[in-house]
């Protein structure tokens, strides 16, 4: 087993049909802007730990703060547990807090669990350990986003304790030896790393999204069908090769 843990919170696209009633809109074409699609097949290291959420994040966000004080996606209804859309439509009910604690112990806290037991099991073997937050984004920015900019191929997200200078360039500098474009904290910024290991010198962090349209179809994506396009085995095996590459470095 590797050191590396791959972190994938937005991939899936399932809602358990138990909480349907707890939704007062159409769900789909939401979920289709928000879902990282097939981000769980685009990242792929030999041997790596892999936390996969096994619900969309329209029913709990994992890479959200459970505490709505603490997240500023909650103030447009986006939060760790979903009210509003990218949109602004209204998309659930208001929940008890026995719904609360059934999904935040269900999925969110069981997700963050995960995350911790593979860091402790790339640590008790490696003594060190890459956590890549993998996530994907439209090329047109989601309603709610005001970013006008054109937007870059990779975005690349950072810790404040836990992406050294020399990561961060490593990453920056191989994907841009491919030809593409990278932009560090735009349009979207940080890294998801449990708080146990903050600061921790052996546990590196860094978040790696990937604009879809290198990878999918886009005259399919913008018809509403999500479909992988021609190029897709090559960002794929770019992004295996660099980060396997990152792993190996002492």
């Amino acid at each position: 087993m590797t050191s590396i843990v791959l972190n994938l919170p937005h991939a899936a696209t399932d809602i358990p049909e138990r909480y349907f009633y707890q939704f007062c809109a159409e769900l789909q074409s939401e979920m289709f802007i928000l879902t990282d699609w097939f981000t769980d097949d685009l990242f792929q290291v030999d041997g790596a730990h892999r936390v996969v959420a096994p619900v969309n994040r329209i029913l709990v966000d994992t890479e959200r703060f459970s505490d709505d004080s603490l997240e500023s996606m909650a103030a447009l209804g986006m939060g760790c547990l979903y009210s509003h859309g990218p949109s602004g439509q209204r998309l659930r009910h208001d929940l008890s807090a026995q719904e609360i604690e059934e999904l935040l112990t269900r999925y969110y806290a069981a997700h963050h669990n995960a995350l911790v037991t593979a860091v402790n099991a790339c640590l008790d073997k490696n003594d060190k350990c890459l956590l890549v937050d993998c996530h994907s984004f439209p090329d047109t920015p989601m309603p709610h986003e005001q970013d006008l900019e054109l937007r870059p191929d990779f975005c690349l997200g950072t810790t404040k304790r836990n992406t050294p200078a020399d990561l961060q360039g490593f990453i920056q500098e191989g994907l841009k030896s491919y030809g593409y474009t990278v932009a560090i904290n735009h349009p979207y910024q940080g890294c998801l790393l449990p708080s146990v290991f903050d600061g921790d010198a052996r546990v590196t962090a860094i978040m790696i999204e990937v604009n879809r349209k290198l990878y999918m179809d886009q005259a399919a994506y913008q018809d509403g069908v999500p479909e992988k396009g021609n190029n897709f085995s090559v960002v794929m095996n770019h992004l295996t090769d660099l980060i396997g590459e990152v792993a190996e470095r002492p």
